[in-house]
């Protein structure tokens, strides 16, 4: 059982270990894209320096702001993936529910037993048949017991 067990999580750890791999890909490019907003904020405030004014607090600003737009940007593009990610469930459970075919009613008023019922305490069943679904073949084959 441990085996099995061990082997059927292993298997499902690589899915989950290839999306793992696929945000670490995503963030470094994202990260990337940041550095490079605020090393352009950086370098055209330095490249304003000579023009007067009050220099520092808007090369402060717009870095702080590079800063920010870099976060949202990050935050924004990892939750489209994440929620393209997990809409993949939503659409299978949708795909699942057309196509299968609706299951019998639980209860069958034609079916019910008398209001007396169980008055000798036997239980029998006479040549059942029974399939897991359509199209297979049958498990239990004219089955005839008394108890």
């Amino acid at each position: 059982f441990l085996a099995r067990n061990e082997r059927l999580l292993d298997r499902n750890q690589r899915a989950y270990f290839l999306t793992c791999a696929g945000n670490c890909w995503l963030a470094m490019r994202l990260e990337m894209a940041g550095t490079l907003i605020v090393t352009f904020a950086a370098l055209l405030a330095v490249l304003q320096h000579g023009r007067g004014g009050n220099f520092a607090s808007m090369a402060g600003l717009s870095i702080s702001f590079a800063i920010n737009v870099t976060q949202a940007l990050n935050w924004s593009v990892r939750m489209a993936s994440q929620l393209e990610s997990e809409m993949v469930s939503v659409e299978r459970l949708a795909q699942y529910s057309l196509q299968l075919a609706p299951e019998a009613a639980q209860e069958i008023p034609s079916a019910d037993p008398q209001d007396h019922w169980p008055d000798q305490g036997i239980i029998e069943f006479r040549d059942v048949q029974m399939r897991y679904r359509e199209g297979l073949p049958l498990v239990l084959r004219g089955l005839s017991l008394r108890i």
